[in-house]
Protein backbone atom coordinates (compact mmCIF):
# COMPACT_ATOMS: atom_id res chain seq x y z
CA UNK A 1 0.00 0.00 0.00
CA UNK A 2 2.88 2.33 0.77
CA UNK A 3 4.45 1.75 -2.63
CA UNK A 4 1.13 2.46 -4.35
CA UNK A 5 0.76 5.69 -2.39
CA UNK A 6 4.30 6.77 -3.28
CA UNK A 7 3.83 6.23 -7.00
CA UNK A 8 0.72 8.41 -6.90
CA UNK A 9 2.68 11.48 -5.75
CA UNK A 10 3.89 12.59 -9.23
CA UNK A 11 0.36 12.24 -10.62
CA UNK A 12 -1.16 14.34 -7.86
CA UNK A 13 1.17 17.30 -8.43
CA UNK A 14 -0.22 18.13 -11.88
CA UNK A 15 -3.67 16.71 -11.32
CA UNK A 16 -5.71 19.84 -12.05
CA UNK A 17 -3.85 21.09 -15.11
CA UNK A 18 -5.83 18.99 -17.57
CA UNK A 19 -9.07 20.22 -16.03
CA UNK A 20 -8.08 23.77 -16.93
CA UNK A 21 -8.14 22.75 -20.59
CA UNK A 22 -11.71 21.52 -20.22
CA UNK A 23 -12.70 24.69 -18.40
CA UNK A 24 -11.31 26.68 -21.33
CA UNK A 25 -13.26 24.55 -23.81
CA UNK A 26 -10.21 22.72 -25.16
CA UNK A 27 -11.57 19.20 -25.25
CA UNK A 28 -9.16 18.29 -28.05
CA UNK A 29 -6.13 19.15 -25.92
CA UNK A 30 -7.64 17.20 -23.03
CA UNK A 31 -8.19 14.21 -25.33
CA UNK A 32 -4.62 14.35 -26.66
CA UNK A 33 -3.25 14.37 -23.11
CA UNK A 34 -5.58 11.54 -22.06
CA UNK A 35 -4.54 9.46 -25.08
CA UNK A 36 -0.84 10.05 -24.47
CA UNK A 37 -1.26 9.31 -20.75
CA UNK A 38 -3.11 6.05 -21.43
CA UNK A 39 -0.60 4.92 -24.05
CA UNK A 40 2.46 5.65 -21.93
CA UNK A 41 0.87 4.25 -18.79
CA UNK A 42 -0.09 0.94 -20.41
CA UNK A 43 3.28 0.61 -22.11
CA UNK A 44 5.22 1.20 -18.89
CA UNK A 45 2.87 -1.06 -16.92
CA UNK A 46 3.26 -3.94 -19.37
CA UNK A 47 7.04 -3.55 -19.62
CA UNK A 48 7.34 -3.41 -15.84
CA UNK A 49 5.02 -6.36 -15.26
CA UNK A 50 6.74 -8.62 -17.80
CA UNK A 51 10.17 -7.62 -16.53
CA UNK A 52 9.70 -7.78 -12.76
CA UNK A 53 6.17 -8.90 -11.91
CA UNK A 54 4.07 -6.92 -9.45
CA UNK A 55 6.91 -4.70 -8.28
CA UNK A 56 7.83 -3.95 -11.89
CA UNK A 57 4.23 -3.01 -12.65
CA UNK A 58 4.24 -0.57 -9.75
CA UNK A 59 7.54 0.91 -10.85
CA UNK A 60 6.19 1.13 -14.40
CA UNK A 61 3.24 3.17 -13.19
CA UNK A 62 5.60 5.53 -11.37
CA UNK A 63 7.82 5.89 -14.44
CA UNK A 64 4.76 6.57 -16.60
CA UNK A 65 3.69 9.43 -14.33
CA UNK A 66 7.11 11.03 -14.79
CA UNK A 67 7.09 10.37 -18.54
CA UNK A 68 3.68 12.02 -18.98
CA UNK A 69 4.64 15.13 -17.01
CA UNK A 70 6.11 17.04 -20.04
CA UNK A 71 2.80 16.56 -21.87
CA UNK A 72 0.90 17.84 -18.84
CA UNK A 73 3.14 20.92 -18.81
CA UNK A 74 2.53 21.40 -22.54
CA UNK A 75 -1.22 21.52 -21.97
CA UNK A 76 -0.94 23.68 -18.85
CA UNK A 77 1.28 26.23 -20.60
CA UNK A 78 -1.16 26.39 -23.49
CA UNK A 79 -3.78 27.65 -21.05
CA UNK A 80 -1.44 29.72 -18.87
CA UNK A 81 -2.05 27.70 -15.71
CA UNK A 82 1.35 26.07 -15.17
CA UNK A 83 2.93 26.94 -11.82
CA UNK A 84 6.51 25.63 -11.80
CA UNK A 85 7.17 26.80 -8.23
CA UNK A 86 4.17 24.80 -6.98
CA UNK A 87 5.36 21.74 -8.87
CA UNK A 88 8.91 22.01 -7.60
CA UNK A 89 7.94 22.60 -3.95
CA UNK A 90 5.44 19.75 -3.85
CA UNK A 91 7.71 17.39 -5.80
CA UNK A 92 10.42 17.98 -3.18
CA UNK A 93 7.94 17.62 -0.32
CA UNK A 94 6.32 14.53 -1.84
CA UNK A 95 9.69 12.97 -2.60
CA UNK A 96 10.86 13.56 0.95
CA UNK A 97 7.71 12.18 2.58
CA UNK A 98 7.54 9.27 0.13
CA UNK A 99 11.20 8.44 0.61
CA UNK A 100 10.77 8.55 4.39
CA UNK A 101 7.71 6.28 4.20
CA UNK A 102 9.59 3.78 2.04
CA UNK A 103 12.61 3.89 4.33
CA UNK A 104 10.55 3.37 7.49
CA UNK A 105 8.64 0.44 5.97
CA UNK A 106 11.41 -1.14 3.91
CA UNK A 107 11.49 -4.42 5.85
CA UNK A 108 7.73 -4.86 5.45
CA UNK A 109 8.01 -4.14 1.73
CA UNK A 110 10.73 -6.77 1.23
CA UNK A 111 7.91 -9.32 1.23
CA UNK A 112 6.92 -8.02 -2.23
CA UNK A 113 10.22 -9.10 -3.72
Amino acid sequence: MIAIACIQIPQIIGMSYDQAALAAGDSRGFFVLSFVRATIQMTCLLIGATTAGLVGALVGLGVSALAVYPFVIWLARRHFVWDPVHDLVFAALGGTVGGLALWLNWTAMLGLF
